[in-house]
């Protein structure tokens, strides 16, 4: 169902999209339920977290990080929870949130997450690593900052490797 799903996103239908991911969300299919989270996000939010709470109590990191990503406004704390669950699970996104949620606070568990996340090739986590150590260690925030261009670049190339070729 989450096939018939993908190929009616890709032609914009997404009443048909809709329609078959709620079929297999009501089969307890979490990528369904994280889906239709992300779907319905801007347009019925209060569905939207429904579906991803699903989805997050049944283990799914993505649902769990963008969980996180929808109530951080309003519910600091709850955010947190989820984005370490998500992060515990190896989610990179939801590792490097979660060390700027921590950053003020726990500059030692911040750089932890970091670390795990720039291990993972995330850009941004090296990024942030390479600001924290410019005052106390420039060869450090230098390694960082080289890092980072290098997992730019190879995005980069991926992305022109698998792009759509026009005729």
């Amino acid at each position: 169902m989450n096939e018939l799903a993908s190929a009616h996103l890709l032609r914009r239908e997404y009443s048909d999209a809709e329609t078959w991911l709620e079929r297999a969300a009501t089969l307890g299919d979490s990528t369904a339920l994280t889906n239709l989270g992300a779907i319905l996000n801007e347009r019925e939010p209060a569905r939207a977290e429904g579906y991803l709470r699903q989805a997050a109590a049944a283990g799914d990191p993505m649902a769990m990080h963008n969980l996180g990503y929808m109530i951080v406004d309003r519910s600091r704390d709850e955010a947190m929870t989820w984005y370490l669950k998500a992060a515990q699970r190896g989610y990179v996104a939801s590792m490097y949130n979660l060390a700027t949620m921590l950053e003020s606070e726990r500059p030692v568990e911040t750089r932890r997450w970091l670390l795990l996340a720039a291990r993972e090739g995330d850009a941004a986590s090296m990024c942030r690593l390479a600001r924290m150590a410019e005052d106390s260690d420039p060869a450090e925030a230098a390694h960082w900052y080289d890092q980072a261009a290098e997992a730019e670049r190879a995005a980069a190339a991926t992305a022109s490797t698998t792009a759509p070729r026009g005729e």
